[in-house]
């Protein structure tokens, strides 16, 4: 039996050019992020309503303050800021070019334990060794893994393009998100914002599942020169346990589902709808035309313990092998 349990932590340092200047350390882009979003709050400073970027009241008549631009409603008004990262803290290591990016899924590639047990039962010709696999999975999570709408680049409300009629309980200044001019407004050409169903940013706080994987190799020595060998590999997987989740709730890991990767943000994907709807809610199919989301989740399941997206569940294999001695 053999168990082997990894702690590994990073610390993210400010890289110099050779040309003099300084790339930032990823907490600090990361706080960027954050702070973008932050600004838009009460507690940072927010507006509760805009036109073209234009900080004004919820009263103000369309394009007064910015010509062609209704009021807009700010959803992030009233939610609560949310906390920096710490630049000098130390975090589990990724995957992706080592420090989270916009460009690629966020998931660490440190399995804290794994551990193997080989059971061996011998008797004249015959040996039969059984074996199991057993690894916790590694952890995701990023501020960059869900994009927001971004009230300040929206133009028309609900109630001028006729939102309003389809669904009597919309806000009328809600942003009809197919008017929006752009995907951000700030530092970052998205808007990144909490997970709408956590209510907070994700930093590698969430777990992925446990696996564990069974074989069978059986040999039988015919003669003293002729061994026969049966090896099946994966003859059972299964995933378990990881942090709980709506979308763990909505796809549970099992023998096919072994990881959960952002369904948009890091990706630069529109799989999830996050905010971007018309009406209550993305199922409110009156305001938007019928249309249903792909996905409903901001995480979707993956086959693989490190949460990529694609890949097949692993198959069954089977090796029948003669070993004959000269």
């Amino acid at each position: 039996m053999a168990v082997t349990y990894t702690s590994s932590k990073i610390q993210f340092q400010n890289t110099t050019l050779s040309t003099g200047g300084i790339i930032p350390n990823t907490t600090i882009a990361l706080n960027q992020a954050i702070a973008q979003y932050n600004g838009l709050t009460k507690a940072g400073g927010g507006s509760p309503c805009y036109q073209g970027g234009t900080p004004v009241s919820c009263s103000t008549p369309n394009g007064k303050k910015v010509s062609g631009f209704d009021t807009i409603l700010n959803p992030y008004y009233n939610l609560p800021a949310q906390g920096m990262l710490d630049p000098g803290g130390w975090y589990n290591p990724y995957g992706t070019a080592i420090a989270p990016n916009e460009n690629g899924a966020v998931n660490t590639y440190i399995s804290p334990w794994v551990s193997s047990l080989i059971l061996n039962w011998r008797h004249d010709k015959l040996a039969i060794t059984p074996s199991i696999n057993f690894q916790t999975g590694g952890f995701y999570g990023s501020p960059l893994d869900t994009e927001g709408l971004d009230p300040r680049t929206c133009k028309l409300n609900s109630l001028t393009t006729g939102i309003t009629k389809l669904s009597p309980k919309t806000n009328p200044l809600q942003c009809n998100y197919l008017t929006a001019t752009g995907p951000g407004a700030g530092t970052f050409s998205f808007l990144y914002v909490p997970n709408p169903q956590t209510g907070s940013f994700l930093f590698d706080n969430f777990e992925q599942p446990s696996s564990i994987f069974g074989n069978l190799q059986v040999t039988y020595d015919v003669t003293p020169r002729i061994r026969l060998s049966v090896f099946g590999v994966n003859l059972f997987h299964a995933c378990f346990g990881g942090t709980s989740a709506a979308w763990t709730a909505a796809f549970p890991p099992g023998n096919a589902i072994c990881g959960y990767s952002p369904a948009g943000g890091s990706l630069n994907s529109s799989l999830y709808p996050s905010n971007f709807y018309n009406g209550t809610s993305f199922n409110d199919l009156k305001a938007n035309s019928g249309v249903r989301p792909a996905y409903t989740q901001s995480y979707l399941p993956s086959t693989l313990n490190n949460g990529a997206i694609g890949g097949a569940p692993p198959p069954i294999n089977v090796f029948v092998n003669a070993t004959v001695k000269i």
